[in-house]
């Protein structure tokens, strides 16, 4: 307890940590071993097992894959999401910049990558909507919809990257996440999420988008849907790489006004309970 309060005391975070040069981790950053083991070998997504969906296919079809990515992978990426790649990018950038030189993030950036998210969001409510044969509405709204997040994690460079981990295993409490990751080809995703015997690294793909269902989606679906567990590897690529990596996370969950803790009526039936 007292190493972890003089570390914030010197308010230096774990990038702090590297700039001076450390190259044993602090005691209370290793995790026990119970917390590393890792009997699931990880792999790349080639695009098989977290789906590629399509936005601009046919809504039908478009339903139809979320919906099984959803009840199956509780993953799945986006393409043609008219996110624009400048708002994508620029996002990245700037909290890379952020921990790197102590720059504000940019507000112009965070002002257009959240006009687009939310543009985002309203398209996959409706189609996560309908793949419960719901209304496109029904969803919608401040009532599930009212809070919206903005994460930007940065991971540098760990001298002992199997001796801890960036997150540890977990699911989101929310509605869903989306979620941008730096796209770098010199070196593969710590971003793992669990596909049942598998550990599947989520590759960053240029111009593509990730979705993650998060806890309560799982709750008022009844269960049809299910919050995807994951975790963020430590970074194991050296600096001189460039290879920090960086990973925007915009989580959506409900306002305070309404409190929701069961599945939706409609969802709940005589084979549904």
């Amino acid at each position: 307890m007292e190493e972890r309060l003089e570390f914030y005391k010197t308010q230096l975070g774990v990038k702090g940590l590297v700039d001076r040069g450390v190259t044993k981790i602090p005691n209370m950053c290793r995790y026990t071993p119970y917390e590393m083991i890792n009997k699931l070998p990880p792999i790349a997504d080639d695009g098989k097992l977290i789906p590629i969906v399509d936005l601009a296919d046919p809504r039908p079809l478009t339903v139809r894959r979320i919906y099984d990515a959803s009840t199956e992978v509780e993953f799945f990426r986006v393409i043609n999401h008219r996110v624009p790649k400048q708002a994508l990018e620029n996002i990245i950038t700037s909290v890379k910049t952020f921990h790197e030189d102590k720059d504000d993030v940019k507000k112009d950036s965070v002002d257009k990558w959240t006009a687009a998210v939310k543009g985002l969001r309203n398209r996959l409510i409706k189609l996560l909507s309908q793949g419960l044969a719901l209304s496109g509405d029904r969803l919608k709204g401040d009532n599930y919809l009212g809070r919206m997040g903005l994460i930007g994690t940065y991971f540098p460079y760990c001298s002992e990257p199997n001796q801890t981990l960036g997150f540890c295993a977990h699911s989101d409490p929310g509605m869903f996440s989306i979620i941008a990751n730096s796209s770098n080809p010199a070196r593969a995703s710590n971003f793992q999420v669990r596909y049942h015997d598998k550990r599947v690294n989520l590759e960053p793909v240029e111009g593509h988008i990730y979705v993650k269902i998060d806890d309560l989606l799982q709750i008022l679906s009844n269960d049809r849907y299910k919050s995807g567990i994951h975790r963020v590897r430590a970074n194991s690529y050296r600096p001189e790489l460039g290879c920090a990596k960086v990973n925007v996370v915009v989580p959506f969950s409900p306002s305070d006004k309404l409190n929701l803790y069961g599945p939706l009526d409609e969802l709940v039936d005589i084979r549904n309970p």
